[in-house]
């Protein structure tokens, strides 16, 4: 029982220095991330087909119905879309 108790011991121990030294690397490259001015945003929204993130400023499959927007990854996605627009917004 008290092997046991000091194997639980220093495995605590262990795991414990181990997230530290992460939680350390981490905070340093979240910082260092912050420090790059260059760092390019991209828009991403989600295909209401597919549910898929889409870079809406590169794809060229975008349909505007009520006034709004909608980006797609594909044609097909954009023509299933435009047949049932209100079973992919819910309305």
């Amino acid at each position: 029982m008290r092997r046991l108790f000091v194997i639980l011991s220093m495995v605590l121990v262990v795991f414990a220095f181990g997230c530290s030294k992460n939680n350390e690397s981490t905070k340093k490259a979240a910082a260092e991330a912050e420090k790059k001015p260059h760092a390019a945003k991209i828009a991403v929204v989600v295909d209401p087909v597919s549910k898929k993130m889409v870079n809406k400023d590169s794809t060229k499959y975008v349909y505007t119905y009520n006034s709004v927007k909608y980006y797609f990854e594909s044609e097909k996605n954009m023509k299933e879309f435009k047949s049932n627009p209100t079973k992919y917004i819910g309305k």
